[in-house]
C-alpha cells in the first residue's frame, strides 16, 4: 500500500511539473496571439486608422457602460479618425466580445464578433460578413433595432434566421458602444489633432 502511494505521488508530481512547464512556455505566445487578434479586430473595424491609442476609460462614468472592456482611439496622419470599443455581450450560448468601430461622423465603420459558443449554423453566423456588414454606416445617435422579417430601413438590421437572441446580443453591444461614443467621445474628436 505504501509503495503504491509513493508511485502515485511521483506520477502526480511529474504530471504537475509537466503541466506547469507547458503553461509557462505557452503563456507568452498565447498572449501575443490574443494581442494580434485584438489589433486585427481594431484595424478591420476602423480601417482608416493607422495606429491605435488605448483610452483610460476609468476617467468616465461607466455606470451604464460596464460591458465595455476597452476603447481605443484610431489615429491617421496624427489626427483622430474614430474609435473602437470592445464590448462583452451575452448571447444564447454564453458571453462573447464584439469589437465596434465608429468614425468621427458618428457612423459605425464595422464590427467583429469574437469567438463565441453560439449554435453552429445559427448564432455562430453572427461572425459572417453577411450579418456584420449590416451595421456599417448606421448612425450612432439612433438606437439600432433588430427586425425578424421584412427589409431593414433606417437604423435596422435583419436578425439571423433562428438566432434572434444572438442578433439582439450583438446589436446591444453595438448600441452600448454607440451610446458611449455619443455621450463621451463625439465632442472629443479634436483631441490630439
Amino acid at each position: 500500500m505504501f509503495k503504491l502511494g509513493i508511485k502515485l505521488t511521483v506520477i502526480c508530481l511529474v504530471a504537475a511539473l509537466a503541466l506547469g512547464y507547458t503553461n509557462y512556455i505557452t503563456t507568452d505566445p498565447i498572449a501575443e496571439q490574443i494581442q494580434m487578434a485584438n489589433d486585427l479586430a481594431r484595424k478591420n473595424t476602423l480601417p482608416t486608422a493607422e495606429t491605435f491609442e488605448k483610452i483610460d476609460i476609468s476617467k468616465y462614468d461607466m455606470t451604464d457602460y460596464d460591458s465595455i472592456v476597452e476603447i481605443y482611439k484610431g489615429i491617421a496622419a496624427e489626427k483622430t479618425v474614430g474609435y473602437t470599443a470592445k464590448v462583452t455581450t451575452k448571447g444564447y450560448g454564453g458571453s462573447f466580445e464584439v469589437t465596434i468601430g465608429i468614425n468621427l461622423d458618428g457612423k459605425v465603420t464595422g464590427i467583429i464578433v469574437g469567438s463565441n459558443s453560439e449554435t453552429a449554423g445559427l448564432g455562430a453566423n453572427a461572425s459572417k460578413a453577411s450579418f456584420r456588414d449590416q451595421y456599417a454606416g448606421l448612425d450612432t445617435s439612433k438606437t439600432i433595432e433588430v427586425i425578424k422579417s421584412g427589409s431593414p430601413s433606417g437604423n435596422q438590421i435583419s436578425a439571423l434566421t433562428g438566432a434572434t437572441i444572438t442578433s439582439k446580443a450583438v446589436t446591444k453591444a453595438v448600441n452600448t458602444a454607440d451610446s458611449f461614443f455619443v455621450a463621451n467621445l463625439k465632442n472629443e474628436g479634436g483631441e490630439g489633432q
